[in-house]
C-alpha cells in the first residue's frame, strides 16, 4: 500500500524557490542600499597642517597645507597623493618618481589632460621660495605645475584656486630624495 503525501511536498519546493529568490534579491539590492547610505568621511584642513607624500624608496615630499585651510580632504588617501576641495575649488598633488627629464614628463602629463578634453597651454618655468624649479601650464580654468626632477617630482593640478593661494601652496612643497 502506497502512502499518499498530499500537497505538502509541493509547498516545500515553492517555499524553497521563494527563499532562493529572496536571497538573490538581497544580494543584489542590499549592497546598493548600503552604498547609498555610506558616505566617504572627510577631514577639514586647518592652518599648520602638513601632508607627507611617500614612495617606496624613490623619494618623499612634504606639503604645508596652511594655504588650503578650510578645504575638505578624504579621510583616507593613497600615500603618494593628496586631494582637497572647497566649493568650486579643488587641488590634487601627486608624487612622481623616476623623472628623468622634467620637460618630457610635463609634456606627457599635458598630453593626458588633452586626451581628457582639457588641453594644457604651457606658461613656462617657475621657481618657488624654497628653490624648487618647475614648469607650469593652464587648462580650462585650472593650473598644472610640475616641480622638481630629475628623480622625484611633484605635480599640482588646481582648479578655481586663486594665484596667491596656489603660489603659497607651491612655496610649501619640499621634495626629499
Amino acid at each position: 500500500m502506497t502512502r499518499w503525501r498530499g500537497p505538502g511536498f509541493e509547498w516545500r519546493g515553492l517555499w524553497g524557490a521563494l527563499g532562493l529568490l529572496a536571497g538573490v534579491f538581497g544580494m543584489l539590492v542590499l549592497p546598493l542600499l548600503a552604498d547609498a547610505v555610506l558616505a566617504e568621511p572627510t577631514v577639514t584642513v586647518r592652518a599648520g597642517d602638513t601632508a607627507a607624500l611617500r614612495s617606496d624608496g624613490a623619494g618623499n615630499a612634504r606639503l604645508d597645507l596652511s594655504p588650503l585651510a578650510g578645504f575638505r580632504q578624504q579621510a583616507s588617501a593613497p600615500p603618494d597623493s593628496f586631494s582637497a576641495g572647497q566649493d568650486q575649488s579643488s587641488v590634487t598633488v601627486e608624487l612622481k618618481t623616476g623623472v628623468v627629464d622634467p620637460a618630457v614628463t610635463f609634456a606627457r602629463i599635458a598630453r593626458l589632460y588633452e586626451l581628457q578634453g582639457r588641453p594644457v597651454t604651457p606658461l613656462g618655468e617657475l621657481r618657488t621660495a624654497t628653490g624648487l624649479t618647475g614648469l607650469a601650464g593652464e587648462f580650462g580654468g585650472g593650473t598644472l605645475v610640475l616641480l622638481g626632477g630629475p628623480g622625484p617630482a611633484v605635480t599640482v593640478s588646481a582648479q578655481g584656486l586663486g594665484a596667491p593661494v596656489l603660489r603659497r601652496l607651491l612655496d610649501g612643497v619640499v621634495i626629499e630624495p
